[in-house]
């Protein structure tokens, strides 16, 4: 016959195990979702990188959009067009490089691109005029 100290005993060795079980699967589920994360920024990358193809493919230019704040409230509204993808990257480095504050460079359409009377710097910085 088993006694009660024997029951706990091995209840608390199935409770261990559980627990153990249940600390792996933790581990390897937070390992499988860093992957899937891993995955999908690549995934958003290729798409990305995609959409630029696909303009230059169809149009033979990517058309963007920027805004830029500097930290004495400055603004900044341009267009730029990309005739390849040695150009796009080598200003979007150059962008990123310059940025201070809050900012969006936007591929878009042509239709949607900032009105020309709209681009430009505004601001009360010191170096506005």
């Amino acid at each position: 016959m088993i006694t009660q100290e024997e029951k706990n005993e091995r209840a608390m060795g199935v409770a261990n195990f559980a627990m153990k079980m249940l600390t792996d699967k933790t581990e390897e589920l937070n390992k499988m979702s860093d992957r899937l994360q891993g995955v999908e920024r690549t995934t958003e990358g290729y798409l990305a990188e995609m959409k630029l193809w696909k303009c230059l493919a169809l149009t033979g230019k990517i058309y963007v959009k920027t805004y830029a704040q500097d930290c004495d409230g400055v603004c900044n509204y341009s267009n730029s067009v990309f005739t390849s993808m040695d150009d796009y990257n080598e200003a979007y480095d150059s962008w990123c490089d310059s940025i201070e504050g809050r900012c969006s460079w936007e591929v878009v359409p042509k239709s949607e691109l900032h009105d020309e009377e709209d681009c430009g710097t505004f601001g009360h910085g010191w170096d506005i005029v």
